[in-house]
């Protein structure tokens, strides 16, 4: 019987097409992470410039106190200085949105990819792959709860792979 398995085991990682096919899904969970981590940062560089625009909007509104006041040339180039530094790091943030958003739109992209070559197996199989590759289980429980023979849980993975060589 471990033989078989054994057997099992070698013909799932035995071409080139099977070990790409095995990599992407394995990358799977990797890419979810990156996307949801590129998700809050944009989000964060998104509240960190409403910050920025409202910190521009309050220097370039005069304010009442000062209004009857004559100015002096020093704390006009000083206030237009701080807009234009604030400005400049306006701009930095927004084409640092702008790149994450392309990156995220990449990874969602490579992610929804996988997901519809493993939404489109037999519901069988797919569950398999879910488990396996998309959420990390160990095969033991996997087996355990699909009650499956773990050399036919490997049978299917390298079914799987074939099938899948020519979407991923």
């Amino acid at each position: 019987m471990s033989r078989v398995v054994d057997k099992a085991q070698l013909t799932i990682f035995g071409t080139d097409a099977r070990r790409r096919v095995r990599d992407r899904l394995l990358s799977w969970p990797d890419l979810d992470k990156k996307a949801q981590r590129l998700q809050r940062l944009i989000e964060q560089d998104r509240e960190a410039l409403r910050h920025l625009d409202d910190q521009i909007h309050s220097y370039m509104i005069p304010k009442y106190e000062t209004m009857d006041m004559p100015g002096g040339q020093g704390v006009s180039d000083k206030v237009g200085n701080l807009v234009a530094r604030l400005a400049d790091k306006r701009d930095e943030l927004h084409l640092s949105i702008m790149e994450n958003e392309l990156r995220l739109h990449d990874l969602k992209r490579d992610l929804n990819v996988i997901e519809m070559a493993v939404n489109e197996l037999n519901p069988f199989h797919a569950e398999i792959v879910r488990r396996y590759y998309l959420r990390k289980e160990r095969w033991e429980s996997t087996c355990v709860q699909m009650r499956i023979q773990k050399s036919r849980f490997y049978e299917v993975l390298a079914e799987v792979l074939d099938v899948l060589g020519d979407q991923l």
